[in-house]
């Protein structure tokens, strides 16, 4: 009982058979908190739950936090791929989709700290892969306390339009009052917080969320804010998959997301990209 205070690595190390010494780094708490120590008040039966993160494909952005290089997250996670297909043709060969160079990645205050005066950042590349990187920026956002900042990042072989736009929404996020699955299971649990923990998905099969978004009559403006992961297949079982589509001119492998609204008379409308207003 009482109140104590539990410290982490920012990065941990364990041999795993059949893997060798694998690198794993400090991510977040389940309440979103990058700082590698919580204070708990321990008065019953308490959890402080966080999460570490393989170092693995695609360059990794490390950031200085006062006492070492904290991992914030990976670079250029498809957004800069060459050659990416997008769907073959009638006589075999293949089409590619947009490629879009950039990429956008958040750093929260608590995330980095100054060295004499400078905020220090590391890219490194930890697979075998090669990675071209041209230049690097950092933007700060000046905005309201009680907001959060979001831009949109790489979607590359979507959508050009809009990449890099800054985003502000409310802190006080409203959650879903219901979330359905496509097979009719309640995953509401896993999607209310924003805390690591997820919906699990079918591979190469559509999959769907049904969202009640509650009452929302008299909104000057709707923002759905979604976290999600899409975890990559081996490059064997990715490879075979999209062989598959050499018979099947025109059909995209990877079919973007998208969103359908509920019109008045219950049928299912899909939704269009307003163009984004950059936030002031």
């Amino acid at each position: 009982m009482g109140v104590h205070t539990v410290v982490f690595t920012s990065e941990e190390q364990i041999q795993i058979s059949g893997w060798g010494l694998v690198s794993f780094s400090f991510g977040t708490w389940s309440d979103g908190s990058t700082a590698l120590s919580k204070t708990v008040n321990v008065q019953g039966e308490t959890y402080a739950i966080n999460t570490y993160y393989r170092l693995g494909s695609c360059p990794s952005l490390f950031v200085w936090n006062g006492t070492g290089y904290g991992y914030a997250s990976e670079v250029s996670d498809g957004s800069g791929w060459l050659g990416y297909l997008d769907h073959f043709q009638p006589d075999g060969s293949m089409v590619f989709s947009n490629n879009y160079p950039w990429d956008y990645i958040k750093l929260d205050q608590t995330q980095m700290q100054p060295s004499n005066g400078f905020y220090k950042m590391q890219i490194a590349e930890t697979s075998d892969e090669i990675f071209y990187l041209d230049s690097a920026k950092l933007v700060a956002v000046d905005h309201p306390a009680d907001t959060d900042v979001f831009s949109t990042t790489s979607t590359f072989i979507y959508n050009l339009s809009g990449q890099g736009t800054i985003y502000t929404v409310s802190k006080n996020l409203a959650t879903p009052v219901s979330a359905v699955n496509g097979t009719g299971q309640d995953v509401f649990p896993l999607i209310s917080k924003m805390d690591g923990i997820s919906t699990t998905g079918a591979r190469w099969t559509g999959n769907n969320l049904t969202l009640n978004l509650g009452n929302l009559t008299g909104a000057k403006e709707i923002k759905l804010v979604v976290g999600a992961t899409i975890v990559w297949p081996t490059t064997q079982a990715g490879g075979s998959n999209f062989l598959k589509y050499a018979s099947q001119p025109g059909v995209t492998p990877s079919p973007p997301p998208y969103m359908e609204v509920k019109a008045p008379n219950g049928s299912w409308v899909r939704g269009t990209r307003r163009p984004p207003v950059p936030a002031t």
